[in-house]
């Protein structure tokens, strides 16, 4: 049974989404988990003024955080206590069970042990 302890729990009382992502990553790390973050936001050119146009591979709503832990996908959508899906974030959501794999809204370190605990023995 995976456990959370006391240098991972969050340490803010209202964390940002940032706050709460660093923690999940540091949790994972400390757990030996596979885990990558992705990024999100968009690169801005200084040059030309505006953002660069992603790659045409480029896909909405993929999650913060993507997982293998043995043999299994987890996408883990970060959000605060009030942050809530989009419809791109539902889509890929469906798409990752479609595949096979488990996506999940989570909100604290404590959602992921439990996503663990409950779905990867």
């Amino acid at each position: 049974m995976l456990q959370t302890t006391k240098t991972v729990r969050l340490k803010h009382r209202n964390p940002l989404e940032k706050q709460i992502e660093n923690d999940i990553l540091r949790w994972l790390s400390y757990k030996n988990i596979l885990a990558c973050k992705i990024k999100t936001v968009g690169t801005f050119d200084l040059k030309r003024g505006r953002f660069r146009t992603p790659s045409p591979w480029y896909r909405k709503g993929v999650a913060d955080i993507l997982v293998c832990h043995q043999g299994k996908f987890i996408a883990l959508e970060v959000k605060t206590k009030v942050g809530r899906l989009s419809p791109s974030q539902k889509h890929f959501f469906t798409d990752v069970a479609k595949a096979g794999g488990i996506a999940v809204l989570v909100r604290s370190v404590e959602d992921v042990a439990k996503v663990f605990n409950e779905t990867v023995k």
